[in-house]
C-alpha cells in the first residue's frame, strides 16, 4: 500500500534494493495501518523514503524515551499525524484546523468563508489541493462544484488542534453563520425554477446545517434557530425528513416569547406547513392560527395571505369545506386592499395561486368541473410566475383527476405521467407517491389490475417512508379496489376499513367524489360477504396499525 500510494504522488518512485529496507522500516513502525501508511506515503512527493523513515524515527524516539516497549497503535498514528502536521506551512495549518468544523464534507466556497483572515476561493482551493496531496483531505465528489471531506480520525485531530490554539469558537460561529445564510438563500431558491438544484445542495450539506441548528440551540440563539429552521421548512416538506423538520421547528416555536412578530409568524407558519404535510391537521390549524395572529400584528399582509391559504388547506382536509372556501376567498379578496407592490410580492402571488388551485381541487371533488377547471387553469400562470414547479405538477395531477372523473382515462394518464416526471426531477418522494396513486386509479378505469396494483404498491412504499398518512389512506383504498377485482372482497373490505381508520385518526374526510367511490366499493364488498364476514373484515382493518396494514398488503400481493 505504501508503494502504490507513493507512486500516485511521485510517478518516479519505485521499490528497489536501495530503498526496500527503509520502506520496510516505515511499514513496521506504522504497524501496517492503512491511514498511517497513506499519510506517510504522501510525503514521497517532496522527501526520499529514507528521509521519511528518519523523520518517523525521531518522532517515535521522543514518545518512547524511557520506555522500551512498543508504542500502542493509536500512539503510532498520533505520532505520524503530529509529524505530518509539523510539515505543514502556517497557512496550511490554519486551514487544516478549521476544516475540522465541517460535518459531512465541504466546498471550496464554504472553506474560504471559515478561513481565518481574508482568503479568496482560488487561494483556498490551492491550499486544499496541497492538503489532498498530503492525504489530510480526501475528494468526496468531482463535478461542477467539487466536495471534500476529512476522515473522522483526521477531523478529530484537526478539531483538537483548533481548540488548543483557541480558535474553535470563532470557527464554529462562522460555520453556523454560513449555513444560516445558505439556508435563507435556499428558501428563496426552493420557490423558483432552480428548486431542484437547491434541494440537491441541501441534501449534500445536510450534516452541516444540522450542526448549525444544534449550535444555535446549544448557544441559546433562538433567533438564528428560528430563522434557519423556518428557511428549511419547504425542503423538509418536499425533499427531506418531515419528522426531523417538525422536531426543530417545535424547538423554535417553544421560544415564541423571544421572537419578534414577523419571525414568529413565519416560524409558526413553517411548523404548520409540515404538520399539514404529515396529515396532522388539528395541530396544523393551531399552529397556523398562532401564525395568523403574529402576522397580522406585524402587518405583514403578504405573509398573512400565505397563512390564510394554509389554513384553508387544513380546513379542507379536516372536512370543514365551507370554512376552507371562506379562507381561500379571503386571500383572493385581499388583492383589492393591497398596494401594487404588495400585490406583486412573491408571497402574495404564491398565496393567490395556492388559493385558486385548492379551490379548484375542492370543486373537482364536488363534481363542479366547470369552476374546477377555471380555478385550476387560473393558478397555472401564477405558479409559473413564481417558478413553483412542484405546485405546477400538483395542478397537472389535479387536471388528471378531472379527466378521470370525465371518463377520459387516456388524458388522465398523460397528466399523471407529466406530473410524475416533474416530481422525479425535483426529487420529491411525496409527489412521486401521489402521482402513482393517480396512475393506479387510471389503470383501474382501464381494467388493468396488474398495472394498478404495481402503481399502488409503489405509492404505498414511498408514502410509508415519508409518513404521508392522507396519501397512505388513498393507496390502501386503491389496493382494496385491486383485491375486489381479484375476487377477494374480504381483503378489500379490510383495507377499506384501514383506509378509513387513518382518516379518522387524522380528523380528515374525503371529498364528495372520492367518498362516492369509496362507498360504492364498500357496498359491493359487503354484498359479497355474509354479515359475520363483514363484521370480521371491517373490525380487523379498523384495528390495524400502519405497519400491520402494510404487512397485510405485502402478504396478499406477494
Amino acid at each position: 500500500m505504501f508503494t502504490a500510494r507513493a507512486q500516485m504522488v511521485n510517478a518516479e518512485f519505485e521499490l528497489n534494493d536501495a530503498n526496500a529496507l527503509a520502506v520496510a522500516q516505515i511499514c513496521r513502525r506504522l504497524d501496517g495501518m492503512p491511514l498511517a501508511l497513506e499519510l506517510a506515503a504522501a510525503c514521497a512527493r517532496h522527501m526520499t523514503v529514507q528521509e521519511i523513515a528518519d523523520g518517523l524515527d525521531q518522532r517515535f524516539e521522543l514518545l518512547t524515551r524511557g520506555n522500551r516497549g512498543a508504542l500502542p497503535r493509536h500512539q503510532s498514528l498520533r505520532a505520524l499525524m503530529d509529524w505530518s502536521y509539523d510539515l505543514l506551512s502556517q497557512q496550511e495549518r490554519a486551514l487544516f484546523q478549521v476544516l475540522g468544523v465541517f460535518a459531512g464534507g465541504f466546498t471550496v466556497e464554504a472553506a474560504a468563508t471559515l478561513s481565518i483572515g481574508d482568503s479568496s476561493n482560488s487561494d483556498t482551493a490551492k491550499l486544499i489541493a496541497r492538503l489532498v496531496d498530503k492525504s489530510l483531505v480526501t475528494v468526496q465528489s468531482i463535478g461542477e462544484t467539487p466536495r471534500y471531506r476529512m476522515l473522522d480520525t483526521i477531523r478529530h485531530y484537526a478539531l483538537e488542534r483548533l481548540t488548543r490554539d483557541g480558535n474553535s469558537d470563532e470557527a464554529y460561529a462562522r460555520h453556523a453563520a454560513y449555513f444560516l445564510e445558505m439556508g435563507e438563500r435556499a428558501e428563496r431558491g426552493l420557490r423558483g425554477a432552480a428548486q431542484g438544484e437547491w434541494a440537491a445542495r441541501l441534501d449534500a450539506e445536510h450534516d452541516n446545517w444540522m450542526a448549525a441548528l444544534a449550535r444555535f440551540q446549544q448557544n441559546g440563539d433562538t433567533l438564528s434557530l428560528a430563522r434557519l429552521a423556518s428557511a428549511l421548512a419547504r425542503y423538509w416538506l418536499l425533499h427531506g425528513n418531515r419528522n426531523e423538520g417538525r422536531q426543530w421547528l417545535n424547538c423554535a416555536v417553544q421560544e415564541e416569547a423571544n421572537l419578534p412578530d414577523e419571525l414568529a409568524a413565519r416560524t409558526f407558519a413553517a411548523a404548520g406547513l409540515l404538520a399539514l404535510g404529515q396529515g396532522d391537521y388539528a395541530h396544523a390549524e393551531g399552529l397556523l392560527q398562532h401564525a395568523l395572529t403574529r402576522s397580522e400584528r406585524a402587518r405583514d399582509f403578504s405573509h398573512t395571505a400565505i397563512v390564510l391559504a394554509r389554513l384553508g388547506i387544513a380546513f379542507r382536509h379536516g372536512g370543514r369545506l365551507n370554512e376552507a372556501h371562506a379562507q381561500f376567498w379571503r386571500v383572493l379578496d385581499m388583492e383589492a386592499r393591497l398596494e401594487p407592490a404588495q400585490q406583486q410580492s412573491h408571497d402574495f402571488i404564491a398565496a393567490k395561486a395556492v388559493a385558486l388551485s385548492t379551490l379548484g381541487e375542492l370543486e373537482l371533488g364536488e363534481n363542479d368541473f366547470l369552476n374546477a377547471a377555471k380555478h385550476l387553469e387560473a393558478s397555472v400562470p401564477l405558479f409559473q410566475q413564481v417558478g413553483d414547479e412542484w405546485n405546477l405538477a400538483t395542478v397537472t395531477q389535479d387536471m388528471g383527476d378531472a379527466a378521470l372523473a370525465r371518463g377520459d382515462a387516456r388524458g388522465a394518464f398523460e397528466y399523471a405521467r407529466q406530473a410524475l416526471a416533474v416530481y422525479e426531477k425535483l426529487n420529491s418522494p411525496v409527489g412521486v407517491g401521489m402521482a402513482h396513486i393517480t396512475m393506479g386509479f387510471v389503470e383501474l378505469e382501464r381494467g388493468e389490475l396488474l398495472r394498478a396494483r404495481q402503481a399502488f404498491q409503489r405509492a404505498l412504499a414511498i408514502l410509508d417512508r415519508g409518513n404521508e398518512r392522507k396519501g397512505l389512506s388513498q393507496a390502501l383504498e386503491g389496493i382494496a379496489h385491486v383485491m375486489f377485482g381479484q375476487h377477494d372482497p374480504a381483503s378489500a373490505l379490510t383495507l377499506l376499513a384501514a383506509s378509513q381508520a387513518i382518516l379518522d385518526d387524522i380528523h380528515s374526510t374525503r371529498l364528495t367524489a372520492h367518498a362516492q367511490r369509496f362507498e360504492e366499493l364498500a357496498r359491493a364488498a359487503r354484498a359479497a360477504l355474509s354479515p359475520p364476514q363483514v363484521q370480521v373484515a371491517w373490525t380487523r382493518g379498523s384495528k390495524f396499525t400502519m405497519e400491520e396494514a402494510v404487512a397485510f398488503v405485502l402478504g396478499k400481493l406477494r
